[in-house]
């Protein structure tokens, strides 16, 4: 996360495996692409169920449940297909450390690295708790496949994404995706849980106009 300075900063604070983070991926690209060169962006790792060890046999309903509701209202799709595999495990940290991996080596993609994560799992079903899975998109993404996979691997990474997780639980942030806009050393709420681009826009137009 970047440190506090007078530009101001839109903060995406989510999870990639976060079924709604996936719905508002569309909105959020376009709130990114609108406030280009008006204000920074930074991803922050939120942690959803970081270490979990909860699979399909526990919450292949829920889930299913949740990510009808993300397809009717976002129009995000999602495969079903690997709810049937009832072994999958939820542990949301391997995809964070991943993403927090280009942080360190291709920050300005560390966005775009979120969201391929995101299609991977949501619309192809790709195994998050593998490295292959990273590998695939480096490779599609012209990133250095042995540093990433030498970071990922890391006790520096596992601490690191720990320490993401700690900055969201410390501005008070447990749901998401959240999106906060940070002007100088204040922390605006812009968005808690799925919005739409119109709205976010709204509220970031008119906290600038207040500061």
């Amino acid at each position: 996360m970047k440190t506090a300075s007078s530009s101001p900063e839109i903060i995406y604070v989510g999870d990639p495996m976060c079924s709604w983070c996936w719905g508002i991926a569309g909105e959020l690209a376009q709130l990114k692409a609108r406030y280009a060169g008006q204000a920074g962006f930074s991803v922050l790792l939120g942690g959803l169920r970081p270490g979990g060890r909860e699979t399909n046999r526990d919450l292949g309903g829920f889930l299913g449940h949740h990510w009808h509701q993300v397809t009717e209202l976002s129009g995000q799709p999602i495969s079903h297909e690997i709810l049937e595999n009832a072994d999958f495990v939820y542990d949301t940290e391997p995809p964070s450390r991943a993403v927090r991996c280009l942080r360190e080596l291709d920050s300005p993609r560390e966005y775009e690295f979120f969201q391929a994560i995101q299609e991977a799992f949501y619309v192809r079903n790709r195994d998050t708790n593998q490295l292959e899975t990273y590998l695939e998109l480096c490779q599609k993404m012209d990133i250095d496949e042995e540093a990433f996979a030498a970071l990922y691997l890391s006790d520096e990474m596992r601490k690191a994404t720990a320490d993401d997780f700690l900055r969201a639980r410390q501005l008070g942030i447990s749901s998401f995706p959240t999106v906060l806009l940070r002007v100088n050393d204040e922390y605006h709420l812009v968005a808690r849980g799925y919005a739409r681009m119109a709205s976010m826009d709204r509220e970031i137009a008119e906290t600038l106009a207040l500061v």
